[in-house]
């Protein structure tokens, strides 16, 4: 059984933009309304240099370089990003850094494997905090949504997947 993570998307919900506590009420509905979709390069992890995906292991990845890798085995397209931290201790794996605006923020992707997935970003300076552990186990596909708030228009983000508690096949 292979694990990994694929198909990475950003979106802009553009009806959650009011507060924290009116974007946490709407979470649901706002899946459903129309939003701007962030491209982010390489998000399908198709082109890849050696064994680290183009565009990704950003200043802020701290796992080992040998733990990334393609699979064949993707969700959408020919590849996906497999990620192994077989420690309890978390790794974070991130985007290369690229401008943000003020506003909230959805970003989705599908994972599958053992191990356990959160995100977060870093803004140039600090982390934002973390989402909760989302614990994976078997071989299907799971989507996985997480919504931030960036406050102030930002040049230089990273969004991050920390990874911890994984099967020697990864996530």
């Amino acid at each position: 059984m292979k694990h990994f993570f694929s198909y990475v998307n950003l979106s802009q919900p553009s009806d959650c933009r009011k507060s924290v506590a009116l974007c946490l009420l709407m979470f649901f509905a706002c899946l459903s309304l129309r939003a701007e979709v962030i491209t982010l390069e390489n998000a399908d992890f198709e082109q890849w240099n050696d064994s680290i995906p183009i565009a990704w292991y950003g200043e802020t990845s701290n796992i080992d370089s040998s733990a990334v890798a393609p699979s064949e085995d993707a969700y959408a397209g020919k590849y996906a990003c497999r990620l192994i931290k077989t420690q309890k201790t978390h790794a974070r794996f991130s985007s290369h850094a690229f401008p943000l605006k003020a506003g909230y923020y959805q970003l989705s992707y599908y994972a599958k494997g053992e191990g356990d997935i959160r995100n977060s970003y870093y803004k140039g300076s600090s982390y934002d905090a973390y989402s909760e552990y989302v614990s994976l186990s078997g071989n299907e596909w799971k989507k996985i949504d997480y919504v931030f708030q960036v406050k102030s228009d930002l040049k230089a983000v990273e969004l991050i997947f920390s990874v911890a508690s994984t099967s020697k096949e990864g996530i």
